[in-house]
């Protein structure tokens, strides 16, 4: 970042995962749950009584964390060594897993969170942001990921669920989830929940993108369906699709998803990831 090298009295830690950039007090910070005690204070630079400073944990600042990711790959990774592969070839991140999940579908049994140990190893020993996966509504496995102050949160079916009808509520969080959706209105129900990054969910651990292309298909022709409609029917849409009206209303007026949308389950090759690229 040429410009950004250039300016003075400023401090920068050229991490990949950094993306909270202070204009006033020009600091890039590099992590949301590292710099809330940096951000407390009542001196008017936190976000005390008398405090102006920058809020950290905003849908905004989780879904700009995704934002960066755009257009790279995320790479599965079981130990320290895989991730330093991983960096080393290009990803721009690692997503810390005790089992692949072509493993856990072989293994069968119960699938839970990996072991903080290894995820933290994992997080000392690469540059770019680490992921990990917690079960669907386990917001306690999702709250230690948190203390971990791991970089993203990825609520994932490939583990074994912990609810069955509830989602984590990612409000909650300073850190950005990553969510699973098939179509239109698992998206735009998990946003509402605070996902700050979308996948579609296809069949991990198959090696087929079948069930990827239709996830993506699916959601793009809804979302195409939905631009063209009035007002009016866009209330109908929004209880069709049983999401919030306000969301809908901004897709079908920008004609896109408010975050991020990463492909995944079953991308096994560089002409799939390509395929899902275009």
């Amino acid at each position: 970042y040429p410009h950004i090298l250039n300016l003075k009295n400023q401090y920068i830690r050229t991490v990949p995962s950094c993306a909270q950039f202070q204009t006033e007090g020009q600091h890039l910070f590099t992590s949301p749950v590292q710099n809330q005690r940096k951000m407390t204070g009542t001196n008017g630079n936190g976000n005390g009584s008398n405090g102006n400073g920058a809020k950290i944990g905003t849908s905004t600042v989780k879904q700009g964390l995704a934002q960066m990711l755009k257009g790279g790959v995320i790479m599965d990774v079981m130990n320290v060594e895989q991730a330093k592969v991983a960096e080393a070839a290009g990803a721009v991140a690692v997503m810390a897993l005790e089992r692949i999940p072509a493993d856990i579908r072989r293994d069968g049994g119960v699938a839970r969170m990996s072991d903080p140990s290894m995820i933290l190893e994992i997080k000392n020993a690469v540059t770019i942001p680490v992921m990990a996966k917690a079960r669907i509504g386990h917001f306690v496995e999702a709250q230690i990921l948190e203390a971990c102050e791991i970089d993203y949160i990825d609520e994932s079916e490939v583990l074994t669920m912990a609810d069955e009808v509830n989602h984590i509520d990612k409000n909650d969080f300073k850190v950005p989830f990553v969510c699973g959706c098939r179509n239109l209105g698992e998206a735009l129900r998990r946003i509402a929940e605070g996902a700050a990054m979308l996948r579609t969910k296809g069949e991990a651990g198959t090696g087929n993108i079948v069930e990827a292309v239709r996830h993506a298909r699916t959601v793009q022709s809804e979302i195409k369906r939905i631009s063209v409609m009035s007002k009016d029917e866009l209330y109908v849409a929004a209880k069709e699709l049983r999401a919030p009206y306000e969301l809908v209303k901004q897709v079908a007026e920008t004609g896109k998803l408010p975050v991020v949308n990463f492909a995944a389950g079953g991308v096994a090759t560089p002409a799939d990831a390509a395929l899902m690229m275009q």
